[in-house]
């Protein structure tokens, strides 16, 4: 019975500010996908690396775990979709802001290489990877700071208006999911134990500036009527 009313829930959610969610998801794309491709394209006159940490020795290199990987990509939609109001989904926007222009700046100034070998074996989702994505934004993970903000969000729209009530078994699931997505950048050598770290701090603080534009009055009238 839970699951069913989190399913109605979810789908009363996601078909609410559909207008704003879609111009929100595209503004973001753009202002994610842009700078993000620019800085990695950007000639490098000064690059620099890391030496293995224990853990990155420990964990050795599996191109399968590319399906954690890019999980993500279902990840970082799923907040701003189940938003019931504009004040979260602004508080979403500034929040994502936080996470990535730091990030951005650091790539830009400080470009890291990262683990992953010269040569990508024959595992063709792996080798789209890493077709699009070139090894050098590497310090603070990117992937682990988004997917830490996402969950924390996630999970505080959800608690904002008791939707997590009866559903306590969605944390564990939410965090599991997001320990797996940060193993995998690991795995497939994308990052550095070292990028991990800062990426978290990132998150969480791009989850309480989210937090704090989001709040408002715990009843939503856009999911009435």
């Amino acid at each position: 019975m839970a699951i069913v009313t989190l399913m109605i829930s979810f789908f009363d959610r996601v078909r609410t500010l559909i207008p704003h969610k879609i111009v929100l998801y595209l503004g973001l794309t753009v202002g994610i996908c842009v700078p993000y491709r620019y800085i990695q394209d950007l000639p490098k006159t000064t690059t620099y690396t890391f030496f293995p940490t224990a853990l990155d020795t420990a964990i050795t290199f599996d191109p399968n775990w590319v399906w954690a990987y890019i999980s993500i990509s279902l990840l970082v939609p799923l907040g701003p979709a189940l938003c019931v109001t504009k004040r979260q989904l602004i508080g979403y926007a500034y929040g994502l802001a936080v996470v990535c222009i730091p990030s951005f700046v650091i790539f830009f100034l400080f470009p890291v290489e990262g683990p992953r070998p010269d040569v990508a074996p024959h595992h063709g989702v792996y080798q789209l990877l890493v077709g699009l994505d070139r090894n050098w934004n590497s310090i603070p993970s990117l992937h682990v700071s988004l997917t830490m903000f996402s969950i924390y969000f996630t999970l505080s729209v959800l608690n904002a208006d008791n939707s997590l009530k009866g559903s306590a078994w969605l944390r564990p699931i939410m965090w599991t999911w997001g320990a797996i997505v940060i193993y995998s950048t690991l795995a497939t050598k994308q990052h550095w134990a070292y990028d991990i770290p800062p990426a978290l701090v990132l998150g969480w603080l791009g989850y309480r500036v989210s937090k704090i534009w989001s709040r408002e009055q715990k009843v939503y009238p856009d999911l009435q009527g």
